[in-house]
């Protein structure tokens, strides 16, 4: 099997460190070992593994399962989930997010290295099929940071799950800052309104959305720009997060939309002359 980069997400530290010298003994490159949901997104985020192997029932604010969810649905890297003892429920819930495999603790060697070696395969055969144009594929998080435009993902109640590199040099804030913030901490309507989470439900809804609004940077300062919204969905269906692009507005092209009346000025909330 090719050497793949992975990452481990378990509170358990025993189970996590032998996981994690069956898998280096095979060739493997275990990226991490993280304990919490969190940090699991920004892992994911800043190293971009092939896999996250990740146990279902983590602590923090949000647990294995809306974690995997996001990490595969949004940032588009496969996810096999470690299993205790789950209810009928959990399984249902834990089966929305897709994993790529499922391992049933205790698990040995064996299952361990073939789940890995099918889930790789499965992932890459499905990566395939959508480039050869039966599906288009949205872009995934290690695009994302080499993307010459502003990117934030965040989930449907407008909670920020990820900014590439080239927003947090707008903004001079990092991924790990604006984790789990609301989008309204950045990007607001002028008149200082809140971009709420109701435009990102009409867009996941609808489907795209364009807008100008502004970038809140470090200072406080904002920055005019220009938004694109675009739901991201599983199984054609279900909205699990959207991604947003941002373009710099020039200072030419701002001062034109402001003489247009189009917009608020953001000193007073009264409309442009």
């Amino acid at each position: 099997m090719t050497e793949k980069k992975i990452l481990i997400v378990e509170d358990n530290f025993e189970i996590a460190e032998i996981v994690s010298i069956i898998l280096e003994r095979e060739g493997h490159e275990i990226t991490g070992i993280v304990e919490s949901g969190e940090n699991a997104l920004l892992s994911a985020a800043a190293i971009t593994p092939d896999v996250v192997i990740s146990d279902i029932g983590l602590a923090g604010e949000i647990d294995g399962i809306e974690t995997a969810t996001y990490i595969s649905h949004l940032f588009r890297i496969p996810v096999i989930f470690m299993t205790g003892a789950v209810d009928q429920e959990t399984i249902e819930r834990a089966n929305s997010a897709e994993p790529y495999g499922y391992l049933a603790k205790p698990f040995n060697k064996s299952e361990l290295l073939s789940t890995v070696s099918l889930a790789i395969r499965a992932f890459e055969l499905n990566m395939k099929a959508k480039e050869s144009g039966t599906r288009k594929i949205p872009s995934c998080v290690k695009q994302m940071c080499l993307y010459e435009e502003g990117i934030v993902i965040t989930n449907t109640l407008g909670r920020i799950l990820y900014i590439n590199p080239y927003t947090e040099n707008l903004t001079g804030l990092s991924n790990a800052e604006m984790l789990l913030k609301p989008l309204s901490e950045i990007l607001h309507f002028s008149g200082n309104t809140g971009f709420d989470p109701g435009a990102l439900s009409q867009a996941a809804y609808f489907g795209e959305d364009e807008e100008t609004v502004f970038l809140k940077d470090r200072s406080g300062g904002n920055i005019m720009v220009r938004v694109r919204i675009v739901p991201r969905r599983y199984r054609d269906e279900d909205t699990v997060g959207v991604i947003i692009t941002i373009k710099e507005i020039s200072e030419e092209k701002s001062a034109g939309v402001r003489d247009a009346g189009t917009l608020y000025r953001p000193d007073t909330g009264s409309a442009a002359a």
